[in-house]
């Protein structure tokens, strides 16, 4: 293509391609000699300048002249693997992924039901989405939080009509706590549910236990 530029220029370029172009929508992919004249129509440019470029994109082996053919080597070779993969899918259509067919006297086998997903996907989703929104509101304990991924586990076994009185409760147990559980304790044996209002104070007796009565010690 280098040579080809040097010679012809950019207008030699793109006479290549274009004539390319033509060979590629004639059914064996060549024209006779007599046809390529024909090409002045196609291009829009006078036979001097067709044979011009002929003779030159025959001369660095762009084009080969062979028993009155003229083709593209490059051309023949893209095409003769586009047609051999375009044979292997017309033979696979043809078949249509149909099973082989039974014998007349073999037992014909009951469609089988379809593979329902385990448990509620919307459900899962919810709870995936409200869980990342929980740990970022969790407090930190001493600058930092771990066990995500256990505290996660924890979290998608909550009820759907629990997570938000869940994570007003989170909110609630990180005013004033510089003593916070790992999340996924708080979230155990409904820890959590102790924290209906903030506690005011770090003080042991801070945070009432409605469920019980007696008084939930912060951060134990």
């Amino acid at each position: 293509m280098l040579r080809l530029r040097m010679n012809l220029g950019w207008e030699g370029y793109g006479l290549f391609w274009a004539i390319t172009e033509c060979l590629r929508s004639q059914h064996e992919y060549f024209l006779s000699e007599e046809d390529f004249s024909f090409l002045t129509l196609a291009l829009a440019i006078d036979e001097a300048k067709l044979n011009q470029v002929k003779s030159k994109f025959l001369e660095i082996g762009l084009l080969v002249l062979e028993d009155g053919k003229i083709f593209s080597p490059s051309l023949m070779k893209r095409m003769e693997k586009a047609d051999k993969l375009r044979n292997i899918r017309s033979e696979a259509g043809k078949k249509g992924g149909r099973p082989p067919k039974k014998s007349s006297g073999e037992a014909e086998e009951p469609p089988k039901p379809p593979i329902k997903p385990k448990g509620d996907p919307s459900k899962k989703i919810f709870l995936e989405e409200n869980f990342e929104l929980f740990w970022k509101m969790y407090p930190k304990r001493n600058g930092k939080k771990v066990g995500k991924q256990n505290a996660k586990k924890e979290f998608l076994k909550m009820k759907v009509e629990e997570v938000d009185r869940l994570l007003t409760n989170t909110q609630n147990y990180g005013v004033n706590n510089e003593y916070a559980k790992d999340p996924e304790r708080f979230l155990k044996n409904e820890f959590w549910k102790d924290w209906d209002t903030p506690q005011t104070t770090t003080n042991e007796f801070a945070g009432k236990n409605k469920s019980s009565g007696q008084y939930a010690v912060g951060g134990k």
